[in-house]
């Protein structure tokens, strides 16, 4: 009697599929709920307060499912970037500048106005991220790379005109920078307005010849009345500006203004409180400079009344330092209550001094002027770092265009 065939055993390779399929699903869970985790924390704590213990209890997990899966919270912000931020950001800079350069854009203005005037909470991370990766170094390399293809796809390249490169970066500059300014404010009213003002600016510009020099203004050092304070103030601003405010401690600031510890516990309670002082004082000082600038440009009978000069003054190495401050300042008083109120504070006081300077112009236009003027200033500050296209676009004939629809000029000469 001939035996039966052996029955079939089920090879290795066809078993494993399933257990391996339940491994890999486990996994994929475990990397979804770490990721959603370190966004959460982001939003709350900020790029630079990425606490393991924090995600893993987020999370459901131990610390070493993170580490497992990141080497360190450095990777753990670039995969917030690429996984999470990166695609959300780009659509949105994306849309605005469309509206600029009259590009078709699947989105409704009506919907992009609201995400100007409300920027979501991941909009503001966006913004952050930027400003992040300027002092970190395993950020920047994929940012820098990220938002430089980004504008050249939006037409800030060598085939197209400086014009068009002023609408292109101003378009990401109002993007990025009304979700930075949305990050101190809560908000930014009226700019679906200034938006829809903005692009008719825009349609209607035409080159007009800029033949005005635009020396980089003199340094202007703070004068108190304390030089200790003043030298406090100017190493607060600068050991922040480098660092972050997150990584900058009271002993390295002291150090670099060259005093003793105590000297700065002697007048500040804490390091918010030096901080906010260092935000009123340098702010009052470097707006002087774009006032100043306003009001050299309407004696001159300038079209652009100055705003193009505060472009090019946010781009030279001699204010950088500060202008980093401000920007740490900005994305940190998300975390820090008492900075959001002193920044907020100063922001109406920037209103109040162009209102002193041009009287006849309405209140509600003067607001509105600051704040597109803020907006502007903090996004340019942070996209111009992108771009070698940054220092030769047009503009002055973007902020002429502006400034005639508008009708500035005239309210001004009133």
């Amino acid at each position: 009697m001939v035996p039966p065939p052996p029955t079939p055993r089920a090879s290795a390779a066809k078993l494993r599929p399933a257990g391996g399929a339940t491994s890999r699903r486990r996994a994929a869970d475990t990397t979804a709920r770490l990721r959603s985790s370190i966004v959460t924390t982001a939003l709350t704590r900020g790029l630079d307060d990425l606490r393991a213990s924090d995600i893993a209890e987020g999370a459901n997990v131990s610390t070493g499912a993170i580490y497992s899966r990141y080497e360190n919270a450095d990777e753990m912000a670039v995969d917030v970037w690429t996984e999470s931020v990166r695609a959300t950001f780009f659509d949105h800079i994306a849309d605005v500048v469309g509206l600029m350069t009259d590009s078709p854009t699947n989105t409704p203005p009506t919907t992009i106005g609201k995400r100007l005037e409300r920027p979501s909470a991941l909009l503001r991370l966006g913004a952050e991220s930027l400003i992040v990766a300027g002092r970190n170094d395993a950020l920047n390399e994929v940012v820098l790379a990220d938002v430089e293809q980004l504008l050249t796809n939006l037409g800030v390249n060598s085939s197209t005109d400086s014009l068009h490169h002023a609408k292109v970066l101003i378009g990401a500059s109002v993007a990025v920078g009304t979700a930075l300014r949305g990050i101190a404010t809560g908000g930014n009213s009226n700019w679906s307005m200034m938006m829809r003002t903005l692009v008719v600016a825009a349609r209607r510009a035409t080159t007009i010849a800029d033949n005005f020099e635009r020396p980089a203004p003199a340094p202007r050092p703070l004068n108190t009345g304390d030089p200790t304070r003043d030298r406090i103030l100017e190493a607060t601003a600068s050991v922040i500006g480098r660092s972050g405010l997150h990584r900058s401690t009271i002993s390295r600031i002291a150090r670099r203004a060259n005093v003793p510890v105590g000297t700065l516990y002697s007048r500040y309670t804490n390091k918010e409180a030096l901080i906010n002082d260092a935000v009123e004082e340098i702010s009052l000082v470097d707006y002087g400079v774009n006032n100043l600038a306003k009001t050299r440009a309407f004696s001159m009978h300038r079209g652009d009344f100055g705003f193009a000069d505060s472009f090019h003054y946010g781009m030279y190495p001699e204010r950088r330092s500060r202008i980093n401050f401000r920007l740490e300042t900005i994305i940190a008083s998300r975390h820090h209550a008492s900075t959001r109120r002193t920044l907020q504070r100063v922001f109406r006081h920037q209103t109040t001094v162009f209102s002193n300077s041009f009287p006849h112009i309405p209140r509600n236009l003067a607001e509105l002027t600051t704040t597109t003027e803020q907006a502007l200033g903090f996004g340019h500050c942070v996209i111009s770092r992108y771009s070698q296209f940054a220092t030769t676009a047009d503009y002055f004939s973007l902020m002429s265009s502006l400034v005639a629809t508008t009708g500035l000029d005239k309210l001004a000469q009133v």
